[in-house]
């Protein structure tokens, strides 16, 4: 169903229009609330959002952990002052968090097919919760693979295309990335 959601949306606009995309925003609960917490859920997404060709729009405070206490819907909540939390400083930032977003940053900087290249999905077993596009622009191949399964995963990856093979071990909640 995602897979199918992301191939909609990238046909849908022209190759050279600015896609931006983000996992939460002022408007909205945050992720990791919805999350219920969970940063590994926040870190997938992250990867996902930060290897699709649009530009990564990340909400103040995402990066450093920044969640709230209860729905902007309920009827005790705050309402949109809930998902508008204040930044996060010094010891007070989630550092597992933020380094995730420390390396997402540096690796989009670092190779450009995560922005520029096509993307073409090679793996999709909705079974075992598994998950995997490859991105190539001609210069770079970066394969990215995601495991949303509460269960340790290992993908085994072939494409028949470019002849590339590779092999994650995936914890439960995880993804990664190789460049070749």
């Amino acid at each position: 169903m995602f897979d199918a959601f992301l191939n909609r949306h990238e046909a849908y606009f022209p190759a050279d229009f600015s896609r931006p995309s983000f996992v939460d925003n002022h408007d909205m609960d945050r992720f990791l609330w919805l999350a219920g917490g969970d940063k590994r859920r926040l870190k997938l997404a992250s990867l996902c959002h930060y290897t699709l060709s649009g530009p990564p729009i990340v909400y103040n405070g995402t990066e450093t952990g920044v969640t709230q206490e209860r729905f902007i819907g309920d009827k005790i909540s705050q309402g949109m002052e809930e998902c508008r939390q204040p930044m996060l400083w010094g010891e007070d930032q989630d550092s597992d968090v933020t380094s995730t977003f420390w390396w997402l940053n540096h690796l989009r900087r670092d190779h450009p097919v995560l922005w520029r290249g096509r993307r073409r999905t090679v793996h999709l077993d909705n079974t075992a919760h598994t998950y995997a596009y490859i991105r190539e622009d001609g210069y770079e191949t970066a394969l990215v693979g995601f495991n949303l399964s509460d269960e340790p995963r290992r993908l085994s990856i072939v494409d028949p295309v470019r002849g590339l093979r590779h092999a994650f071990d995936l914890p439960a909640w995880s993804g990664d990335v190789f460049i070749s």
